[in-house]
């Protein structure tokens, strides 16, 4: 009867740790600045064969542009 116990416990503490996390992604959705990114380029890797990563550009509210690149490609380009 004890295994009922605690592994009641083990799921109690795992849902309220879902529901802090459920709680933590809407604030940041509903605090979060949205932008609208253009693809500006495509890197291609040797990898298997060639593999596409791209280069987004976006700006800001306050303007400033920033550049980011995808950490993971795809065969063929998916952008």
């Amino acid at each position: 009867m004890w295994q009922y116990y605690l592994i009641l416990g083990a799921g109690v503490i795992l849902f309220a740790a879902a529901l802090l996390s459920l709680k933590n992604t809407l604030f940041f959705l509903k605090n979060a600045e949205k932008a609208t990114a253009t693809v500006t380029s495509l890197r291609v890797f040797e990898s298997d064969g060639e593999v596409f990563s791209p280069l987004f550009t976006f700006r800001t509210r306050n303007n400033i542009e920033y550049t980011y690149e995808l950490p993971e490609g795809t065969n063929p380009s998916a952008w």
